[in-house]
This record gives C-alpha cells, sequence and structure tokens, in this order.
C-alpha cells in the first residue's frame, strides 16, 4: 500500500497523465501481481486493467528474454475497441493506461513516459 504523500502525489501522475490525453479512460498504478495500487478515475475496471497490464507486461518480458531482445520499454495492446499501455515504473510497479480506440495513441504513448518519470522514485 502507498504511503499517504506517496499516495497524493500517485495521484496528482495520474490526474495530469488523464487531462493532457484526451481518450484516456482510466489509468493505474499496479504491483507485479495486479493488485491496483492507485487509479483515476474510481473507474470498476481498474482491477481489470491492472490484472491484464501486470499480465502483459509479464510476457512481454519473457519474449525480450527469450529473444536475448534487452529490456522491455512498453508494451501497447491495440483492440478494436480500446488500447492497453504498459509501462515498468520501478521493479515491483507498473503503470497501465486503457484508453478508447479512438486515442491518439502517439500521445498517449508520451505521456505514460513522461508520467512513469513523475512517478519514478516514488512507488
Amino acid at each position: 500500500m502507498l504511503r499517504e504523500a506517496q499516495h497524493e502525489r500517485v495521484h496528482r501522475v495520474l490526474r495530469t497523465l488523464l487531462s493532457s490525453c484526451p481518450g484516456v479512460v482510466v489509468a493505474v498504478v499496479a504491483n507485479k501481481e495486479g493488485v491496483t495500487l492507485a487509479c483515476e478515475p474510481d473507474d470498476p475496471r481498474a482491477d481489470a486493467v491492472s490484472r491484464a497490464g501486470t499480465a502483459v507486461l509479464a510476457l512481454a518480458e519473457g519474449a525480450a528474454l527469450e529473444l536475448e531482445a534487452g529490456q522491455v520499454s512498453q508494451v501497447v495492446v491495440r483492440a478494436a475497441k480500446g488500447h492497453l499501455v504498459v509501462q515498468q515504473v520501478s521493479a515491483a510497479n507498473a503503470l497501465a493506461v486503457y484508453c478508447a480506440a479512438n486515442a491518439a495513441l502517439g500521445g498517449v504513448l508520451v505521456e505514460v513516459a513522461t508520467a512513469v518519470k513523475g512517478l519514478s522514485g516514488v512507488v
């Protein structure tokens, strides 16, 4: 769980991400087990985004290891009705963002990377 100061900073970073990226439905910080540590906004899909995000990140890391491709920077799942973008924040936590299919994915990728920098050292 997050301490109060961490909680406030994490939520501030997530709110900034949402305000700068039209089309983002929910953004979560989750631990490696897929447990939601923080989310914005409060959305019933938050836990599903956490679980899916950490699962695809683990799968991508395994594939990169098998292929000797190096460290995974971001994972993107593009689907007909929405996209999932996941990036590791620390050894134990990741940021997962679910956005609408019509969201500007390039902008989302940039803002996710920026948010991860803001979360670095906090979670």
